[in-house]
């Protein structure tokens, strides 16, 4: 055989090894260009994939795998499902070097904070499953990039930056600050009141309405929650003069170390306290009047208050806020560029890490 061909066979045969092991190599699962996902990554947005299809199974099933999700068998949905995370990851990996970001030793130190809390809770169930303490950091790591890149488009300063206009415009027409009088449509043993009491109800209702200002509104919560508080104490039978003296002590002490003890924010879409209190506070009751809202249970008088005086509540809500506002904003342009990208699946290990080979305890 001629030197020549030696050598052609000799890197034929290299060629064929190398080709081997390529396909052989399950150690990542998806890659774009140079972004390369590890296969401890893909295997834990299969284990989280997982528990979103659990959460979607319908009344009465139980075994996942034995379901469709979305008109899928739940096999081939939690696959594409952890395709659709992995696909986010390499989108964030992506535009974070574009842009040039960095993360700064303070990112770094919540990172390892992060990492060392989830690994004492489910190191043992991640290495079970051949999640690796170093993709857990590298996942971690992920979730701090993007919301870098949230804060390069959207903040102070960035590439499309929310006015602080428009974020005190949002804030003040999709929250609420309240404060109410609960008048109860109960007697003291808790049986709903009959046409005649609910009337007497209302009047009352009436009349705290008409007494109400903003600097005696706490006085007068105070001054029915003892009212109602003396009527449960007769219907069962109990004296109720010392517990009601403590309460008194109590919320006076509460009134002064908590100016605001008696609000509540309200956001538009709650439920709580329910959903018809909810939805009367933003259609009916004005910033600066106190307005009768009727419930089922309870008929509520309602002074509602400007929320943007609360500075303190609108500086500790402000980034908060604009992620609200800009979130689904956000999701549309990770999506546009998640298109943009030339994946490669490793069939060979998305194969392997079947889903339905997960283990769920440690």
């Amino acid at each position: 055989m001629s030197i020549i061909k030696k050598l052609t066979a000799g890197l034929l045969t290299l060629t064929m090894i190398f080709s081997l092991a390529a396909c052989g190599d399950t150690s990542w699962a998806i890659k774009a260009d140079k972004y390369q996902v590890k296969a401890g990554v893909y295997i834990y947005y299969e284990l989280t994939s997982y528990y979103t299809a659990k959460g979607k199974l319908a009344k009465g099933e139980t075994d996942v795998f034995k379901s469709k999700i979305e008109d899928k068998d739940a096999k081939t949905w939690i696959k594409d499902d952890a395709a659709k995370e992995v696909k986010k990851y390499i989108v964030n990996e992506e535009q974070f070097d574009k842009l040039g970001l960095t993360l700064s030793d303070s990112d770094k130190a919540k990172i390892k904070v992060t990492l060392d809390n989830q690994w004492a809770q489910n190191g043992p169930l991640f290495k079970k499953n051949g999640i690796s303490e170093q993709s857990m950091s590298d996942i971690i790591t992920n979730t701090f990039k993007q919301d870098l890149i949230f804060r390069k488009y959207y903040f102070v300063n960035g590439l499309e930056p929310v006015s602080e206009n428009d974020v005190k415009t949002y804030y003040s027409d999709n929250y609420a600050r309240v404060k109410s009088i609960a008048i109860q449509l109960k007697d003291g043993d808790g049986n709903l009141f009959k046409s005649d009491d609910k009337a007497k109800a209302l009047k009352m209702a009436e009349d705290y309405k008409s007494r109400a200002t903003e600097d005696n509104f706490d006085n007068l919560i105070k001054e029915y929650k003892d009212y109602y508080a003396d009527i449960v104490a007769k219907a069962t039978k109990t004296d109720g003069s010392s517990s009601q003296t403590d309460s008194s002590s109590s919320e006076a002490t509460t009134e002064e170390t908590d100016q605001y003890a008696n609000e509540s924010i309200i956001a538009k879409g709650d439920t709580t306290p329910t959903k018809k209190f909810c939805d009367a506070v933003f259609s009916d009751a004005k910033v600066g009047e106190t307005t009768i809202i009727q419930d089922d249970e309870v008929y509520y008088v309602v002074e509602r208050l400007d929320i943007l005086k609360r500075t303190d509540l609108y500086e500790s809500n402000q980034n908060a806020i604009i992620y609200t506002m800009k979130s689904d904003e956000f999701t549309k342009k990770m999506d546009d560029w998640g298109k943009a990208l030339n994946l490669t699946m490793n069939d060979q290990a998305i194969n392997r890490y079947d889903p339905e080979k997960i283990k769920l305890t440690a």
